[in-house]
């Protein structure tokens, strides 16, 4: 890349088709259930698949807990995903 003058500063490497090669965009694995559950089912279609009572009776959980977990699985997901690291540490 030096004969192209191009310079590249590697800052993280992860495999998020292999959840089980490790961190996951930082869910942890009942947010990824839960999250992944909810795309399944359609709860983020318009209009919804489903309600947050359904995601719950699925997952054995309440639907307050439902709402919680998505709620940390999408913002972990998006400081993974969308930020650079530079730009989560300014969140901190």
């Amino acid at each position: 890349m030096e004969d192209a003058h191009i310079s590249l500063e590697l800052t993280r490497i992860y495999n998020p088709t292999d959840p089980d090669a490790g961190p996951w965009y930082g869910l942890s694995e009942p947010q990824r259930e839960a999250f992944s559950l909810a795309i399944r089912m359609g709860y983020y279609d318009i209009p919804r698949g489903c309600t947050t009572a359904e995601l719950a009776d699925e997952l054995g959980i309440s639907d307050q807990a439902v709402t919680e977990r998505l709620r940390r699985a999408i913002g972990t997901f998006g400081r993974y995903a969308l930020l650079t690291p530079e730009s989560a540490a300014e969140m901190d």
